[in-house]
């Protein structure tokens, strides 16, 4: 089959702002310019759970330059969460997390702002502090939430195949998932050999360069903006329309682009006092967090501890499994229960299974809470998963890779939940990403090891993004979405499927975003989803142009439109290309043509007969890392070389883009795999800013990373593509880990591998 050609898909575009951002040109909402703007600062709780006996503002109110204090008798009643309605902004009874605010300033300036902050005084009565997971599961625990069976379970899609969140019932736990497939302990019994290990990982954090910001604008006439750094604008609109009673054409929500995001950015976080500050300053407001402020305020991932249990028959088949994952979620839930669902399922691997038991509980802490982050804890289940997948090969003493090799997934191969998916790709990611790091030759030199690891991932149906496409007059397009780009080049994405698809040069196209006065819904720029469904939504508008530009130019040759093909700004005959009418001449007059379009995720897969759960997914990505690395067994230092991250992308649609996804994932993936740690005592984060929160520099990344894509253009995405932004960080973690343990034969099971825990396990092998 000859493959099609395209003119600008596949090819290596630069993002439409890149000269804004290098050179700094591009404003974020720190610096936008908005007359008359207010600085807004909060006050933030300095312990960790505590019921607020008083709170004292007169001296704040009072201060010189301060045009507003609220506390939370002066928002809404309304209780907030993207799954579970758990939170409001500024509580009155009792603070659930350190950092959490209870009173929000407004003034002249930051520095006038400071000041008032510093004079409000709260009262707490102190209560027991949980900060482990562990700990709120204890008999008698306190309850970080004594009212959870009274909140609102939120529809997190409108085809969410996953149980509804059930109430916790005066216990900690707020969410559980549990699958049972095949017979365990039998399993277990006819097993060659079995195999117990726990793996856990810390909190994370997200690192954006920008922390956190927002400001508003609550008019007299009712009307209220908002610019924020959001990924998720249309979730933000319509939130803030319910919370403060106005219609929703009222609010308008501008999204900003962000100076990253990675998770930490989705659904509402400052807008509701920035709003509320604005409704009694009289004047716009903005807050731009701190660094300090974003550790204490915005959880990293989702922390967890695997317990697995896994049986092996004596050719090295996996008989039985059983999974305990134990996820905290911190002060509020978030999007963790479908994180942690997901991620649940996730941890299983893509590994064909008879006998499967799995529990997933997620619990309620006094850490900030959770939030999601690259990968959607994907990256957190696969370490567990995968570390242990290579101790169950060594077990047998079978080479890590014709283990996996051996077990994995194959097309119509059903998963323990029953679903069956034809399009599986594992073996060729494996063999691809193995060969990258020459798996087959010998190490180059003492204390250096090789590691690999497979992965897969899944996104829930029912999402949906709008866009709109105009042609104009002059040939010229613009499109606008409802979507945003958070640093993944979906603008230039977009650009360059309209660009293609009707014919015009990227330079011709223009694309808007992320603004509700276009009335797009869009789900957010998250899992991996904007090329995939904003994208199709573009294809399908602009297909729908070109329909009607074919029929116009049928009509003015007087052929059929079968017979026609645009290009190169100009509509010609396929066989006679000098016969033709430009995009301008046949639009002359006619004005422009418009056309709106929107894409849902749906379910390909299919169901066995004797599924246990009916569970299905909208999208599946398949995919593998390598990893060489050597050790200093002096020190204990990991050096990651060289990182292959091969995946299943169904078409490229810009070059440029994926390789710098890749690059970026990779980048993340070390860092959370060897360095970063959100270290807490009891539930304070002592170190807050980068001065403490180690991550790797560019010294530190590894010199060569080596991005490998597998393209059979079967996706659902436009021309056959498949999301992509998130996978290469996914299995990172495990094949530097496996890696090590390859290199100097010891085995790190909790994150991160510092140059500490090398040693100490060096030293005790000795």
């Amino acid at each position: 089959m000859v493959p099609p050609q395209f003119d600008v898909i596949g090819t290596r575009l630069p993002r439409l702002d890149a000269v804004d951002k290098v050179t700094g040109a591009i404003r974020y909402v720190g610096d936008l310019q908005i007359p008359g703007v207010f600085a807004g600062k909060l006050v933030h709780s300095t312990t960790a759970h505590a019921r607020i006996v008083s709170l004292n503002i007169r001296a704040a109110q009072l201060l010189p330059g301060v045009r507003a204090v609220i506390t939370g008798r002066d928002m809404p009643t309304g209780r907030y969460g993207q799954t579970i309605k758990d939170a409001t902004f500024l509580p009155t009874d009792k603070v659930r997390y350190y950092g959490e605010p209870v009173a929000a300033v407004a003034a002249v300036d930051e520095a006038t702002a400071e000041q008032a902050v510093s004079l409000i005084e709260v009262e707490y009565e102190q209560l027991p502090v949980l900060g482990q997971a562990e700990d709120a599961l204890r008999p008698g625990a306190p309850l970080v939430h004594e009212d959870f069976d009274s909140y609102e379970v939120v529809a997190t899609t409108g085809a969410s195949p996953l149980p509804a969140v059930g109430p916790s019932h005066g216990t900690n736990v707020l969410y559980q998932i549990e699958l049972h497939e095949g017979d365990v302990a039998d399993g277990f019994n006819r097993s060659h050999r079995v195999l117990e290990e726990t793996y856990s990982v810390p909190m994370v954090a997200h690192a954006a360069m920008e922390p956190h910001a927002c400001a508003a604008e609550a008019a007299p006439g009712g009307t209220i903006t908002v610019w924020s750094c959001t990924q998720t604008v249309s979730r933000v609109h319509s939130w803030l329309a319910e919370y403060f009673g106005v219609p929703e054409s009222n609010v308008r929500v501008i999204g900003v682009k962000p100076g990253g995001a990675f998770g930490g950015k989705i659904g509402v976080i400052l807008e509701p006092y920035c709003v509320a500050l604005s409704l009694k300053a009289g004047g716009p407001v903005r807050i731009v967090l701190t660094r300090v402020e974003t550790s204490y305020m915005i959880g990293g991932w989702l922390p967890a501890t695997f317990k697995f249990k896994t049986g092996v028959a004596q050719d090295g088949q996996m008989v039985a499994r059983q999974i305990d994952v134990l996820w905290n979620a911190g002060a509020h839930a978030n999007m963790s229960p479908i994180a942690s669902a997901n991620a649940a399922l996730l941890s299983l691997g893509p590994y064909r299974t008879r006998h499967v038991a799995l529990n997933s509980r997620l619990v309620y802490t006094n850490l900030p809470g959770a939030r999601p982050y690259r990968g959607l804890a994907a990256t957190q289940a696969n370490w567990a998963a995968e570390r242990h997948v290579d101790s169950v090969a060594s077990m047998l003493g079978i080479d890590p890779l014709e283990f996996r090799l051996r077990n994995c997934l194959e097309p119509g191969d059903p998963t323990p939940w029953g679903e069956v998916n034809t399009d599986i790709r594992i073996k060729e990611c494996l063999r691809e990403a193995a060969a990258a790091v020459e798996w087959d030759k010998p190490v180059p030199g003492t204390a250096v090891g090789r590691g690999i690891a497979a992965m897969w991932k899944f996104t829930l149906p029912g999402f949906i993004a709008q866009v709109e496409v105009r042609l104009l007059e002059d040939g010229s397009v613009d499109v606008y979405s409802g979507t945003i780009d958070i640093g993944t080049g979906i603008e230039v994405v977009i650009a360059q499927i309209a660009s293609e698809t009707l014919g015009v040069p990227v330079d011709r196209v223009r694309v808007h975003m992320g603004d509700t006065a276009f009335s797009l819904l869009d789900s957010g720029a998250a899992a991996s989803r904007s090329a995939v469904y904003a994208g199709n939504a573009t294809l399908q508008a602009a297909s729908q142009i070109r329909d009607k530009v074919l029929q116009l130019a049928s009509q003015e040759l007087g052929v059929s439109s079968v017979e026609l093909e645009l290009t190169q700004q100009r509509v010609q005959l396929r066989t006679s290309p000098a016969v033709g009418v430009t995009l301008s001449q046949l639009l002359a007059g006619e004005g422009e043509l418009v056309s709106r379009s929107e894409f849902r995720g749906e379910v390909h897969t299919h169901l066995t007969p004797q599924s246990p759960t009916g569970w299905r997914f909208a999208d599946w990505k398949f995919g593998a890392a390598a990893a060489l690395v050597s050790v200093d067994v002096e020190t204990g230092k990991v050096l990651v070389n060289r990182v292959a991250v091969a995946n299943d992308i169904g078409r490229i649609l810009n070059r440029l883009n994926v390789e710098t996804q890749a690059h970026g994932c990779v980048a993340m993936a070390v860092g959370a795999a060897i360095y970063e740690h959100e270290i807490f005592d009891e539930a304070q984060i002592i170190n807050p800013d980068f001065m403490e929160y180690v991550m790797p520099t560019a010294l530190e990344v590894p010199s060569e990373i080596v991005p490998i894509f597998l393209e059979p253009a079967t996706g659902h995405g436009p021309f056959g593509s498949k999301g992509y932004g998130e996978l290469p960080i996914i299995a990172v973690g495990a094949a530097i880990g496996n890696a090590v343990a390859n290199a100097v034969g010891v085995q790190i099971r909790d994150l991160p591998i510092t140059a500490e825990k090398v040693l100490r396990e060096l030293d005790k092998r000795e």
